[in-house]
């Protein structure tokens, strides 16, 4: 009872140290959990190849806009900068009858040079460089036929951690 201002003293210093680890272990989970990098280039092109579905064929229908020339960002609400002009994207729709003609001329947007890189990228070898694509097709009608729209994706946009 009779020094009770040490007390406070020393269990202040403890305090601290407590903080002090608290702070520490916060910090170095961040670090860790932000160290790792995510691949997200083929999920980026697989997202981006079913929403261009959902506009362009809804209900399985071919969507006649588009192939009467009104602008894919304007119909599928896409940041036509982002495509065009990051260089990091890459879009080609095809519209094919059943023996492989084509129906109307191939529309392609971004980097076109992603065209040749998505065989290198989608292949099994390591190629953090190169981007990955989605290549899919699916059968629609159109003017009362069935047709098959292809649509290929691409991207190259790869997760950075914070630095």
């Amino acid at each position: 009872m009779i020094n009770k201002k040490a007390d406070s003293k020393v269990l202040s210093m403890w305090w601290f140290l407590v903080l002090i680890i608290i702070a520490v272990g916060v910090m170095a989970g961040v670090m860790i959990f932000y160290a790792k990098k995510v691949d997200v280039r083929l999920l980026e092109a697989d997202l981006m190849s079913k929403k261009l579905y959902d506009c362009l064929a809804a209900d399985g229908i071919v969507n006649q806009e588009f192939l009467n020339g009104r602008d894919l960002f304007d119909i599928c609400y896409l940041d036509k900068e982002v495509v065009m002009n990051s260089g990091r994207y890459f879009i080609k729709i095809e519209l094919l009858d059943l023996q492989g003609n084509n129906l109307f001329s191939a529309k392609k947007y971004g980097n076109s040079a992603f065209e040749e890189d998505c065989n290198v990228g989608n292949s099994f070898i390591d190629a953090p460089k190169y981007p990955k694509c989605s290549i899919d097709s699916i059968k629609v009608y159109f003017n009362g036929e069935i047709v098959k729209l292809n649509i290929i994706s691409g991207s190259n946009t790869e997760y950075r951690p914070i630095e």
